[in-house]
């Protein structure tokens, strides 16, 4: 099967940005969150709260972790368009 490069370059242009519009509600989300979150743990400490927190925390690690890899993500996908535009354009 031949490799359809405009294809190839919109669609990879199409999760781009919709991954990058991704992150940015989720970077949105997250910052009131946590700084709720901060402000409950100045004056909370029960035993909900103790159980919430464990999963609270591997929940905050684990966002975290997909933020790196997305990020990563992200500039391989840049890369990938930019090779596809350098060989549309005949520079490769």
């Amino acid at each position: 099967m031949a490799t359809n490069t405009v294809l190839l370059k919109e669609r990879l242009q199409e999760m781009l940005a919709k991954l990058e519009s991704f992150n940015i509600l989720m970077k949105d989300l997250d910052s009131p969150l946590q700084s709720s979150w901060h402000r409950l743990d100045e004056v909370w400490d029960g035993y909900a709260y103790q159980e919430f927190q464990g999963a609270w925390q591997q929940t905050t690690g684990s966002f975290q972790q997909y933020m790196k890899v997305s990020t990563e993500f992200e500039q391989y996908l840049r890369q990938r368009i930019e090779a596809l535009e350098k060989l549309d354009s005949g520079q490769i």
